[in-house]
């Protein structure tokens, strides 16, 4: 896990008032916070969170030995806290993403930040926006399924939206060496399991809601509830919806923060189309915008759902 090179600090009993835990133990100070026993450095906080299969309690003797010199977990897992400081919580994973974004101070504040949800789009769409910005001489973070780019450097990812933790560190990392803007993909397991928690984005894009991941969100409303989490005051300070579905218009109609709505076919839309011709290499088009901003030119991909996250991937990258 990336960490940043500036030293952070805070002690164990200022964490415990951030989250309202129960302290048990002594008295240590806290340098990280890490939910992966195999990624502790010493001086982490480590937050052993309960799991489908296996609860992170079982690895606190391997963090330990790492140098996590303190546990957050429930209270099932504080049977196991292996003689570390002890901070007890009903949540953990939303205490862990509370307790790291304080400790790097909240480093997404300090940054430009787009979160891109929805069922399909959200790789494209980020990948074009990271392209559009490093095009335009803006240096940028990426996080998405595919990979993590800091600036010039690539990471492989290990899932599309990360844990808190990990999320947080990367962020500040991001601050430290002066990275103007991150764009990242945010999924819907990630804001049903409180992942997003401490995090805060300039923008939220939302490009469209197909039957997906039902086995994990039951049916199709809580699943539109778990995206619709990313477009509130918390998280974010403006929406940018597509609205050629169902459910991106019911989000924009229900819209509690600022939003601006996109569309391919609908002329009423802030962003849309004025004009969208096949051309033997792709399409030739024109967008127009807010405040009469038009974008005339062409592009090799092809067809409709390229189209949507072409013209989301633009209005991002120009709102931003």
């Amino acid at each position: 896990m990336n960490r940043p090179i500036q030293e952070f600090s805070l002690t164990l009993s200022q964490v415990a008032e951030l989250i309202g835990a129960q302290f048990s133990g002594d008295e240590v100070r806290i340098n990280g916070v890490s939910h992966i026993d195999s990624a502790v450095i010493p001086g982490d906080l480590f937050a052993a969170i309960p799991g489908a299969k296996f609860h992170g309690a079982e690895f606190i003797p391997s963090a330990k030995k790492r140098g996590a010199v303190a546990v957050i977990t429930d209270h099932a897992g504080a049977r196991h806290s292996a003689e570390l400081p002890t901070l007890v919580v009903n949540d953990v994973r939303g205490a862990a993403a509370i307790a790291a974004t304080s400790l790097y101070r909240s480093p997404m504040r300090d940054l430009v930040t787009v979160g891109v949800t929805g069922t399909n789009g959200k790789t494209t769409v980020t990948t074009l926006v990271h392209q559009l910005c490093g095009l335009a001489g803006r240096e940028g973070g990426l996080i998405g399924t595919v990979e993590t780019c800091i600036g010039n450097e690539r990471l492989k990812s290990v899932r599309t939206t990360p844990e808190a933790t990990e999320l947080q560190a990367l962020a500040a990392v991001m601050r430290e060496r002066h990275v103007r803007q991150l764009v990242m993909e945010v999924s819907s397991h990630a804001l049903a399991m409180g992942r997003m928690k401490g995090s805060h984005f300039s923008i939220a894009a939302f490009t469209n809601l197909t039957q997906d991941h039902l086995d994990f969100h039951k049916d199709m409303d809580s699943y539109f509830a778990a995206k619709s989490l990313l477009f509130t005051h918390e998280l974010s300070d403006l929406a940018l919806i597509n609205i050629d579905n169902q459910y991106g218009a019911r989000l924009a109609q229900n819209s509690v923060i600022q939003r601006k709505t996109i569309s391919r076919i609908q002329t009423s839309a802030d962003w849309h189309f004025s004009e969208l011709h096949p051309s033997s290499q792709g399409y030739e088009f024109a967008i127009r915008g807010p405040g009469g901003i038009l974008i005339e030119s062409r592009t090799s991909l092809v067809g409709g759902y390229n189209a949507d996250n072409l013209l989301m991937a633009i209005a991002l990258a120009v709102e931003i």
